[in-house]
């Protein structure tokens, strides 16, 4: 998924936390660079019960990846804001 939109690392650990229950999928892995509100940007890695955050270059957009099965890619946006 691409986005502009600036985001906060927290709300998105919150996202990857909520997304364990498998309502949209099993995800086992996940990564990403985007933007935050202050116009710096952040990188995450997360795979299920880890997280890890930290400051990272700036990009064209922001960007996540996730890989699993049975990913649900509407209900995904939903939970991020996105």
């Amino acid at each position: 998924m691409e986005t502009a939109k600036k985001l906060n690392p927290e709300k998105i650990k919150e996202a990857l936390i909520a997304l364990e229950d498998g309502s949209c999928g099993i995800i086992l892995r996940s990564k990403g660079i985007l933007p935050k509100e202050d116009n710096t940007w952040f990188q995450f890695d997360y795979v299920p019960g880890e997280f890890e955050c930290r400051d990272g270059s700036a990009d064209y957009t922001g960007r996540i990846v996730f890989i699993g099965t049975d990913l649900d890619e509407h209900k995904i946006k939903e939970i991020f804001g996105l």
